[in-house]
This record gives C-alpha cells, sequence and structure tokens, in this order.
C-alpha cells in the first residue's frame, strides 16, 4: 500500500523489495526432505523489482540483491553489486558492513 502510495520513493520499493524478497522464502525455505532451498526465486524477485532502474541509486536494493548473490556463492557477481551499494551508501555504519562484506566475497571469488 506504501509503495503504492509513495511510487517514486526509492526507500519505500527497497524496503517493498526486502519485504518481497524474505515472503518469498517463507514457502519455500524448504523442500519435502527438509533441506533449504536454493535463492534463485528471491534472485528473480529481486531482480524484476529492479528492471525498471527506479531502485538503481538505492543502495539497500544493491546491497540486498549482493547478499542473495553470495549466499549463492556467485562471489565475482556479489562483489561487483556490493561495489554497487558501497559506491551509493552515505552512512558510515552501512559503509562498514558493506566493505567487510565486500572483502568477504573478494576474497572467495579469487579461490574460485
Amino acid at each position: 500500500m506504501l509503495a503504492e502510495l509513495m511510487p517514486q520513493d526509492a526507500e519505500t520499493l527497497g524496503l517493498l523489495a526486502l519485504m518481497l524478497l524474505h515472503d518469498s522464502r517463507r514457502d519455500a525455505c524448504v523442500n519435502q526432505q527438509g533441506e533449504l532451498l536454493p535463492l534463485e526465486t528471491g534472485l528473480e524477485r529481486i531482480d524484476a523489482l529492479g528492471s525498471t532502474g527506479e531502485l538503481d541509486s538505492y543502495h539497500l536494493f544493491h546491497a540486498a540483491r549482493a547478499d542473495i548473490l553470495r549466499r549463492l556463492r556467485r562471489a565475482r557477481e556479489a562483489e561487483a553489486v556490493y561495489q554497487r551499494a558501497l559506491s551509493l551508501a552515505s552512512n558510515a555504519v552501512g559503509r562498514r558492513y558493506l566493505r567487510c562484506r565486500l572483502a568477504e566475497v573478494a576474497l572467495s571469488a579469487t579461490e574460485c
């Protein structure tokens, strides 16, 4: 509802993206054998939200996308997306978090 009232607000759309990501995992967390399912569904949904380009300048959109890529062990892609998120973030605490994640995936990317 808020996204409908404020369709131009990047933070509202970013929050919606995160909520949809979590919602997408609610029903698809485990298969019939109780094993965790991959995060491709969440990645598809977040990519769909970003397809308009409206979230391109919103660092949390990129941070959420990078985190999914990291969890999928797609380190090189995650590294590039974390770099994008870091370039957009203005909060010192958020930047520190993103630098730590970026260092983590950069190390994973060199080990692949």
